[in-house]
């Protein structure tokens, strides 16, 4: 289903397209029992499988952008340096349309940052399968890396 019933047009302003967003994002939260949180910008945080998203508009460079965080399950010994390396040097390239990979220390976990361009997500279904992507991508990332079961 289009937003607003409207489908992708190439020529769209980008304010416009920031604004379905934005509306699709509000609508979500609400739907999730989200609308209580502290955030002034729409956030969306869905626990799928192992894997915690949040999602959230980013209008910062390099444009609007749907912004997906893959929180993926504790460690306690990872060994991630190692990890992290291969990364870098390009050893594993698992996570389909890029990602960025951190080692969050607090927490003990990788996280992956997608950015998807606002124009590229033409409706609520696209958004959806974003996040949906990410959160699988990452997971099956994350048991590659680990040697956890992964899931079916």
């Amino acid at each position: 289903m289009p937003f607003q019933n409207q489908t992708k047009k190439q020529d769209e302003p980008i304010d416009e397209a920031v604004g379905r967003m934005r509306r699709f994002l509000r609508e979500m939260v609400e739907y999730v029992d989200q609308a209580d949180s502290p955030y002034t910008v729409p956030v969306i945080e869905l626990q799928l499988g192992e894997v915690l998203t949040i999602t959230s508009l980013l209008l910062d460079n390099p444009g609007p952008s749907l912004s997906i965080t893959a929180l993926l399950p504790r460690q306690e010994n990872t060994g991630y340096l190692d990890v992290l390396h291969t990364v870098s040097i390009g050893g594993y390239r698992g996570i389909t349309g890029g990602g960025e990979f951190f080692w969050h220390a607090e927490q003990g976990r990788f996280v992956v940052i997608r950015l998807v361009p606002v124009l590229d997500l033409p409706d609520e279904r696209s958004v959806l399968d974003a996040i949906l992507d990410l959160s699988e991508d990452a997971f099956d990332w994350f048991c590659v890396i680990s040697g956890a079961a992964r899931r079916i």
